[in-house]
């Protein structure tokens, strides 16, 4: 199964439900949280669509949880994902990340070092399940991973030839895969280069049939500036998890109530506990290691039962609202996160004259709408890759291009409120027509 179809029916907002002669910028599929009918009619030369039914899209993933849910249909499109790798070996999973996944303090204590997992039997099954795996001659807790490596980026394990994450994926044929990166990134990279780098890493696994499970970075106490930018990955991080229903584990939120948010004296690194990082006493999850095992643990062992066929561990679940079109956007606040599609989208905005811009935006656009009950400065963050070229755009009050007061190809900010605003993913026309449509990751914030 082709990751085309395989998220067909996850990324494809408005105009996957539309009749036929949508155009070429139509793409085929429907949201997982129940399919709907849309009627379309030409209207002054645009599509436009007369919704029918209420829209939901997939499953949400809410700030401060920490776990992804994982309902019925999250552990369906696993197991979908599981099913298209099928020489993919069960007992093993990869390790992907820089010096804090690298370090001895991750997961190598579940084989041989002393653990304590203070009355949490049911992980005792999934140590067990990965201690019988082999992953070159050991098991994956303690497997040196080539595709971990101290100061990479994100685009670490995407370098060489072949790539050190296909160099891993093929020693060891695993079916999961725990992802971390970011914390390098942060540092001096930009939102766009890291997320899209990540975008492939977990493309790239989902494509060879390996689960990931992604996670978000710690807080960089070393420095003000640089911590200040942690939040924006995070959410990035989210809404890619949250786009590809897989899981995610929000190892920053674990952190932030802890002593010296978990961190070692640099400010960077996790610490350890006196008694190991397998100490998963209340006195050891003190620790950034102890805590990240813990919950890396968690995650793999609600992923392997997903996969296995067990009762999914979450039955209810909020759902994306809407269907991001003028009529109906998708609803938004200030903490959302989205991986869409503008080749689903209307085309009913040209320009954005209120930003003084002369951007050709005739290609499809997809329209979020948050209500402020008071003024506020609202933040967006888009990364596209490939040939998808998109802008956001945020619209004060109206949804025109005249109402336009903030826009950018990667990000926009505007103070704006109380009342309606519009964040416009859209998508850039060359002079020759062509729209370049296409996914993006979308991150809304505000202050």
């Amino acid at each position: 199964m082709s990751r085309a179809v395989l998220f067909a029916s996850l990324l494809i907002p408005l105009g996957a439900c539309e009749l036929a002669g949508a155009g070429a910028d139509a793409a085929p599929g429907d949201g997982p949280g129940g399919a709907h009918t849309r009627v379309a009619k030409a209207t002054g030369g645009h599509r436009r669509g007369a919704a029918v039914a209420a829209a939901e899209g997939p499953v949400l993933y809410p700030e401060g949880r920490r776990h992804s849910p994982i309902t019925g249909e999250v552990a369906a499109h696993l197991r979908a994902i599981a099913d298209a790798g099928p020489g993919q070996d069960d007992h093993v999973f990869a390790k992907i990340g820089d010096s804090i996944t690298e370090g001895a303090g991750f997961l190598r204590c579940f084989d041989g070092g002393k653990v304590d997992l203070d009355g949490r039997r049911r992980l005792r099954a999934t140590i067990d399940h990965f201690l019988a795996g082999d992953a070159d001659g050991v098991s994956p807790f303690a497997r040196a991973s080539v595709a971990a490596v101290s100061g990479w980026s994100a685009r670490g394990p995407l370098d060489g030839t072949p790539s050190y994450l296909d160099q891993e994926l093929a020693t060891l044929a695993p079916r999961y895969a725990t992802v971390m990166f970011g914390t390098n990134d942060v540092d001096y990279r930009g939102h766009d280069r890291f997320a899209s780098d990540l975008w492939t890493i977990v493309d790239t696994l989902i494509d060879h049939g390996v689960v990931p499970v992604l996670s978000t970075i710690p807080p960089r106490d070393d420095d003000a500036e640089v911590d200040a930018r942690v939040p924006v990955f995070n959410q990035l991080i989210r809404a890619l998890a949250q786009g590809r229903q897989i899981p995610l584990v929000d190892f920053h939120a674990e952190l932030m109530a802890l002593p010296d948010h978990g961190l070692w004296r640099d400010g960077v690194h996790p610490s350890t506990s006196h008694h190991g990082a397998c100490d998963l006493t209340a006195e050891g999850l003190q620790s950034g290691y102890d805590v990240r095992n813990l919950i890396t643990l968690e995650g793999l062992d609600r992923a392997r039962r997903a996969v296995a066929g067990e009762a999914a561990p979450d039955h209810e679940a909020t759902h994306r609202l809407g269907r991001g079109s003028h009529d109906d956007p998708f609803v938004a606040d200030g903490a959302t996160v989205d991986l869409g599609d503008t080749r689903g989208g209307e085309r009913l905005i040209d320009r954005y004259d209120g930003c003084g811009a002369d951007q050709d935006e005739r290609g499809p656009e997809i329209v979020y709408r948050l209500d402020l009950d008071h003024e506020a400065v609202v933040e967006a963050y888009v990364v596209d890759r490939d040939d998808t070229d998109v802008d956001v755009h945020i619209l004060a009050g109206d949804l025109d291009g005249a109402a336009c007061v903030g826009r950018g190809h990667q990000d926009a900010s505007a103070t704006v409120g109380p009342g309606p605003v519009y964040v416009v993913v859209d998508s850039f026309t060359d002079a020759d027509g062509t729209a370049h449509a296409g996914e993006y990751l979308l991150a809304i914030r505000t202050r």
